[in-house]
């Protein structure tokens, strides 16, 4: 943040004043005391300067230079805790006060705005969401030339998954300040989480003529554009938490959006119950011919479905896989869940694990599977890592098997409720998100390395070479 200073006043006309009388005294000890928090400021000492100017208003009283001067000095005092010391209620707090000294100084307003922004989106990324738009709220207020205050504020939204009010939110700021990139970026992205991909595509050729050079805006925009490409005729069907689209040639699936609708609630409930968890926001489905499956995500072959912020699915022959597709809505919408509690802090042994449970997936065959290729099994930080991005067919199902026994068995010896109370803790649901291993320990009293011993000795399975 640019610092704005507030202009520091002299006391000429204050000791022209003070000719003669029975304070003189203490009017000249003002003075002093003036002057003192004036050099002090001047000197990169506002701290100073503050109680140099509070002992000179205490010696003259309602002196409007003195308060002026006071004013400036908590502006440069908050301006240091917010830039140097990233402390930022104690920034808002001394803005306030140079606020309330100085009301009529637009620059000390834009401070204070400044620094409830920054306050906003720290106690954004600590979940304190209602915290949060306050701040941006009164930010907003405080300085309404700025389009980010309101784009701030949408983003709120934005992040409760409330995306029809985001995109009402954003629609306004566009139309008052058409020339900014942020705003029109993520209103290109709020459309395209809600479904609408054809006019995000608008939102983002918006955004990348105004500001080229973002990062990631233009592979933002040809994302939206290669899904339009595919989705742009999609037939929308809806249920009480889903909405999802399918291709308009796919009599199947036009004749079975009430079945579709109500495995899709069914997996709401029983993964919802699994996690004690139902989120409020709708999620978009989308079913896709194989071919426009392969061309929209890029995913590996042996990739059956995945949820991107989106559940995709390929869809060949609905009638025949009703079952399969049972346990595809099942998986991918626990990666829904893990995300919405976790964000992207799950680790993917776990999150494979609990998508594999929910869809009821063998254990039994998937630990037959493992002891049949020992030679074969990951290591800690391989089952960490990403499984995606690998031709491997073989390599990804060892892995997806290991996931499941291993997640299986924590689930048995800790509970589904330890597991949540983890998966809240790493993505900061109810405060600021703890760092592993700590969480991990917390959550099951046990690091992650003696869990994976005890999984060996309890499975049969040796130690990946």
């Amino acid at each position: 943040m640019k610092a704005i200073f507030a202009a520091i006043c002299g006391l000429a006309p204050f000791a022209a004043a003070m000719q003669g009388g029975s304070d003189d005294d203490s009017r000249r000890q003002a003075i002093e005391w003036n002057d003192k928090g004036i050099a002090l400021q001047k000197d990169g000492k506002p701290r100073e300067a503050i109680a140099a100017f509070e002992r000179a208003l205490a010696l003259a009283p309602g002196d409007d230079a003195i308060s002026k001067n006071l004013g400036s000095a908590w502006n440069d005092e908050g301006i240091r805790l917010l830039e140097k010391e990233s402390r930022f209620d104690d920034a808002v707090s001394a803005l306030e006060k140079a606020c309330k000294l100085r009301p009529d100084d637009a620059r000390v307003r834009r401070n204070r705005a400044s620094a409830l922004y920054r306050r906003g989106h720290d106690r954004l990324t600590k979940k304190r969401s209602d915290d949060a738009l306050a701040d941006f709220q009164a930010a907003a207020a405080l300085d309404p030339e700025s389009p980010r205050h309101p784009t701030s504020a949408a983003y709120v939204a934005f992040v409760r998954e409330d995306y029809r009010r985001a995109e009402n939110e954003l629609e306004d700021v566009v139309r008052r300040f058409p020339k900014d990139a942020e705003a029109w970026s993520l209103l290109g992205e709020t459309r395209y989480r809600k479904g609408d991909v054809a006019r995000a595509v608008e939102a983002f050729e918006k955004a990348v003529e105004l500001e080229p050079a973002r990062p990631g805006l233009r592979d933002s925009l040809e994302r939206a554009k290669k899904e339009a490409a595919v989705e742009g005729d999609f037939i929308p069907g809806n249920s009480t938490h889903f909405q999802f689209h399918f291709p308009p040639g796919r009599r199947d699936l036009g004749a079975s959006t009430d079945l579709i609708a109500r495995l899709l609630e069914e997996a709401y409930e029983r993964v919802g119950l699994a996690f004690e968890f139902y989120p409020e926001a709708r999620t978009q489905v989308l079913f896709y011919e194989v071919k426009d499956f392969a061309s929209v995500t890029r995913a590996d072959e042996w990739v059956g479905a995945l949820y991107d912020g989106k559940i995709r699915v390929p869809i060949r022959d609905f009638g025949g896989q009703r079952d399969a597709f049972r346990r595809t809505i099942l998986h991918e919408y626990t990666h829904r869940v893990v995300h919405a509690l976790a964000g992207h802090a799950c680790p993917t042994w776990l999150n494979e694990g609990l998508a594999q449970i929910q869809e009821s997936a063998s254990v039994r065959d998937a630990e037959i599977r493992l002891r049949a290729r020992p030679d074969r099994l990951l290591t800690a930080a391989d089952l960490r890592a990403r499984f995606v991005g690998s031709s491997d067919a073989e390599r990804a199902r060892i892995a997806y098997d290991q996931s499941l026994s291993l997640a299986n068995y924590l689930v048995e010896q800790r509970g589904m409720s330890s597991v949540t109370l983890y998966l809240k803790a790493i993505g900061g649901f109810d405060g600021d998100a703890v760092e592993e291993p700590k969480a991990f320990e917390d959550a099951f009293r046990l690091t992650f390395d003696e869990l994976l011993q005890r999984w060996r000795g309890a499975t049969n399975l040796p130690e990946p070479k």
